[in-house]
């Protein structure tokens, strides 16, 4: 794997970390309306990652795969970040998405239908 696949991969897992606090302070403000407690917030990635389906594949494992995806989001280099079928950007433009806070944004507005 690229260095620049492995940033993505991990860009992508910080935005999930972020939605998975977000579930948890939504969960604890929930819960203290009701009355409950609600345990101290901790953000759990793998669970964040099944609920909005979140997953990784490796392009360079197919060739006819890695062909169609250039072809398609007319982007000719990899990696390429995709959410429910909409193609976000690349490795050099999540980092900047990232810095200036839009990345979080779009994958919050995609994942839940939601801005801030």
């Amino acid at each position: 794997m690229c260095g620049y696949s492995r940033k993505a991969i991990e860009l992508v897992k910080e935005m999930t970390q972020q939605l998975a606090m977000e579930d948890e302070k939504a969960a604890a403000k929930t819960a203290k309306k009701k009355g409950k407690k609600k345990k101290k917030p901790k953000a759990n990635v793998a669970e964040t990652s099944a609920k909005y389906g979140v997953s990784y594949f490796d392009i360079y494992s197919n060739d006819e795969t890695a062909e169609f995806l250039k072809a398609y989001a007319d982007w000719p280099f990899f990696p390429q970040l995709w959410v429910k079928g909409e193609f976000v950007g690349g490795g050099d433009v999540l980092q900047e998405m990232k810095d200036s806070g839009e990345l979080l944004e779009v994958v919050r507005e995609i994942l839940r239908g939601e801005s801030e």
